[in-house]
């Protein structure tokens, strides 16, 4: 084979490849105009996390979202970006709703920005929900053992009840190392 023809094949495979990618990208833009900076940037930063660690990124929202794995596997598969999905989720569990439900009023292309819907929604920017809201973004950030940027305003947990135990339990950080010790 003629090293034209060999460099011919090699871009054709690179463009094959570089397309498959673009398919399975989200097509949800990672500006989730949720009005609140703090918000926005944790959207963003979902955005990389679930494209990174997607068995992990489904598997939160499973569990401590209460959003059925089949739903989420197909809204990411329709292109909904992992951080705008992981914001639907949230949104749907402080206000006691279904994920489903927060998502088809958010649409499907993002025609609307996060403030509108959590407006629409009667989530009000320093309500106990938001609060509550933010400490669950503290919360999977916790499980995931990502870095976040503090928030000023962000409360502290509430404080555990006598006897009350860590769901999941975070493995220790080295060797012989107690898990009281990383709380």
């Amino acid at each position: 084979m003629r090293r034209s023809d060999r460099l011919k094949l090699a871009l054709g495979l690179l463009l094959v490849v570089a397309g498959a990618a673009a398919a399975q990208a989200p097509s949800t833009p990672a500006r989730p105009g949720s009005g609140d900076a703090w918000i926005d940037s944790r959207i963003a930063d979902i955005n990389r996390y679930g494209a990174a660690y997607p068995d992990a990124f489904v598997d939160e929202l499973v569990r401590y979202q209460g959003a059925p794995r089949e739903f989420v596997i197909e809204r990411l598969r329709q292109g909904w970006a992992p951080g705008d999905l992981y914001y639907a989720c949230s949104v749907a569990t402080v206000l006691g709703r279904a994920c489903r439900q927060v998502t088809a009023i958010h649409g499907d292309r993002n025609s609307r920005g996060w403030g509108e819907v959590t407006g629409q929604l009667g989530l009000k920017p320093g309500s106990a929900q938001d609060r509550r809201l933010r400490q669950g973004i503290a919360a999977s950030y916790e499980r995931w053992a990502r870095p976040l940027q503090p928030e000023p305003a962000l409360p502290a947990a509430p404080p555990k009840k006598a006897g009350a135990s860590d769901p999941l339990p975070h493995p220790p950080a080295a060797p012989g190392e107690a898990y009281s010790k990383r709380r």
